[in-house]
């Protein structure tokens, strides 16, 4: 391995540059974990000419960037199969880009004309969102033993990141439902066990209320949103396992994007507010945020609250106590202050109160 830092492509080029129409740099996807290291394998296939040198620049997105060691120099290896007397160094050229460069004193060339050329570690930051990222291997060069140069196009490699990881508590509740609470999106294309401080449950309306089922696995299977309930005041740890749990009827809902409401159906968030732990209408024009779970519910009653239950336990509210945002309008569209009871429209939407 060597030090990282880079020579100039230029004490190898010729003033002419050609294009290697029929030679190639390859390399297969990638997938890999948030917060974790995995290899990039670089492959060259020539079979129109031998070369002694290379040198390209590799274009990575936020988020991921090319490993080093303790003393800072990148983890970037030559095949032995390949290599004949080459060194390898790796330069950072700017915030997102680096420079590759391999050449042999001896001006060998390198071995057999098909294979994998260089290894090099990618690592990823540890709260890097799941999704399909590309690392653009660019402005490629190759050169000869006896001096020309031949160009290649841009070589685009996707790297498949699965986030999992630690995730923060969002709310310590005390009283009855005592605890730290938060809700989960499972979209990482795997399934995921919560630690032993955690609970994990599925949840469902049923009869007025939300009934909670504990996942005795505690795995979430991916897909899959739920609550989770921790003794721990801090994080909550997540891993990847082979295992899969069996929901009952699990009715909470996320992606792993923003949603946008429908506009038909209400929408109910996990919040702890005036009526204690449970899950809240969501105004209309709000976005449910991107790995959280929610309630999608297309009664032709809308409520503003269901709380947590079991099947003897806490029941919904169907009306909370005014406050300075919440106007009420009747069917014909005027405001009123009297509500006792009948339909009204709040935030765009029909509420009954009895």
């Amino acid at each position: 391995m060597k030090k990282k830092g880079f020579v100039l492509m230029t004490e190898l080029m010729f003033s002419v540059l050609l294009s290697a129409q029929s030679d190639v740099f390859s390399a297969q996807d990638v997938t890999m974990l948030s917060g974790e290291l995995d290899l990039m394998e670089v492959s060259l296939k020539n079979s129109s000419n031998s070369y002694t040198a290379f040198q390209f620049d590799v274009e990575v997105p936020e988020g991921i960037e090319f490993a080093t060691d303790e003393n800072g120099n990148y983890l970037a290896t030559l095949s032995d199969l390949r290599s004949n007397n080459h060194d390898i160094y790796v330069g950072k050229m700017g915030t997102n880009n680096y420079r590759f460069l391999s050449y042999s004193m001896a001006n060998d060339d390198f071995r057999d004309s098909d294979g994998i050329l260089l290894s090099v570690t990618l690592k990823t930051d540890e709260n890097m969102a799941t999704g399909i990222n590309t690392v653009y291997l660019k402005d490629a060069l190759l050169v000869t033993n006896s001096g020309k140069d031949f160009s290649m196009e841009s070589v685009p490699i996707t790297v498949y990141v699965t986030y999992v990881g630690d995730l923060p508590i969002k709310k310590e509740v005390t009283g009855d439902n005592a605890g730290n609470w938060t809700t989960y999106y499972n979209g990482t294309g795997s399934n995921l066990q919560a630690d032993e401080n955690t609970i994990v449950y599925e949840a469902k309306i049923n009869d007025g209320k939300v009934i909670l089922t504990e996942v005795s696995s505690r795995i979430i299977n991916d897909g899959a949103a739920v609550i989770l309930k921790s003794v721990d005041t801090g994080l909550i740890s997540m891993n990847i396992t082979s295992s899969s749990a069996i929901y009952i009827d699990n009715q909470l809902q996320g992606s792993n994007s923003d949603v946008v409401q429908d506009g038909v159906s209400s929408y109910y968030g996990f919040a702890d507010k005036t009526n204690g732990l449970g899950f809240y209408i969501i105004n209309t024009t709000v976005n449910i945020p991107a790995r959280k779970a929610f309630l999608k519910v297309s009664d032709a009653e809308t409520h503003d609250f269901y709380g947590l239950g079991t099947d003897s336990g806490t029941t919904r509210i169907d009306h909370i106590k005014d406050t300075p945002e919440r106007i009420y309008y009747n069917l014909s569209g005027h405001r009123v202050m009297n509500t006792n009871k009948g339909i009204f429209i709040v935030n765009g939407k029909k509420v009954l109160i009895k």
